[in-house]
């Protein structure tokens, strides 16, 4: 409802009603709207959303930002003609705060004779009707902090979940087990006392690398899904991606090449990758 009388007299009345009047309805411009009309629209929690360049340029009268903050409420900002406005949203709350500045400073320069000591609005609330009065007209703010949340939620909850999968499956390799060393076959003289006479393994044996445990195939750092690489080798997601991006790789040693993993991690995990094409 702009500066003029609204087309329908009794509408608003007939629209409270028949219960149609509440949080879903935001009213654009209103400048026509009584004092006790804008009262009870306030109390039947209905939002508002002022175009104070526009009004201003075509006679729509002032915004009602001041007349809502009697009321403890205010306005979203829009911009309603961007062919002739600006449809920059800081320069319309600028032009909101200037006007509405200007009123106050008018008002109270007539009920006290002089200039007032301070600035009735701040930037910080002007900044609010084009950031968080938008996002309450449009009943996004609680819906997005909950979808937000549960976003955590259901992150945390799949990643807990992905950890206790790998525990169970992936056994990394101890350290202090070693290799087996070949049948021995003890001569005759030996087999009184094995406790002596057993041969000493080899002391230029090098251990070899440890296999994947039994039922966990290598994992093809080519083919492997970002989950897959969290999940059965314990990267963190952003290494993952990285390894992703980076992707296809000729041999195993490219990730350190690349910087995409630090040399112990891959010392690490090197036998349980694989890069088969």
């Amino acid at each position: 409802q702009g500066g003029g009388a609204a087309r329908t007299p009794d509408g608003w009345e007939k629209l409270e009603a028949a219960r149609l009047l509440g949080d879903n309805i935001n009213i654009v411009h209103g400048h026509a709207l009584s004092d006790a009309q804008l009262k009870r629209f306030c109390d039947l929690g209905m939002s508002f959303s002022a175009a104070a360049e526009s009004e201003m340029s075509q006679g729509h009268g002032h915004p009602l930002t001041g007349r809502l903050r009697n009321f403890g409420r205010a306005p979203s900002l829009g911009v309603d003609l961007e062919s002739v406005m600006s449809g920059d949203m800081l320069s319309q709350a600028r032009i909101a705060l200037g006007i509405q500045r200007s009123l106050d400073n008018v008002a109270y320069r007539e009920a006290h004779g002089a200039i007032p000591s301070t600035s009735t609005i701040t930037t910080r609330e002007a900044l609010s009707w084009i950031t968080i009065e938008g996002a309450r007209m449009l009943k996004q703010e609680h819906e997005d902090v909950k979808k937000h949340n549960e976003t955590l939620k259901s992150t945390v909850a799949r990643y807990q979940k992905e950890l206790k999968e790998r525990e169970r499956s992936i056994s990394l390799p101890t350290p202090s087990v070693q290799p087996k060393s070949p049948d021995l076959v003890l001569p005759p003289s030996a087999k009184t006392d094995t406790a002596l006479s057993l041969p000493k393994a080899p002391t230029t044996a090098v251990p070899q690398p440890a296999a994947p445990s039994a039922g966990v195939a290598p994992v093809n750092i080519n083919t492997a899904s970002p989950s897959d690489l969290v999940l059965f080798l314990g990267l963190t997601k952003d290494m993952a991606e990285r390894v992703v991006a980076n992707r296809p790789y000729k041999i195993k040693g490219e990730l350190v090449a690349k910087n995409i993993m630090p040399k112990a991690t891959f010392d690490l995990l090197k036998d349980r990758m694989s890069v088969a094409q």
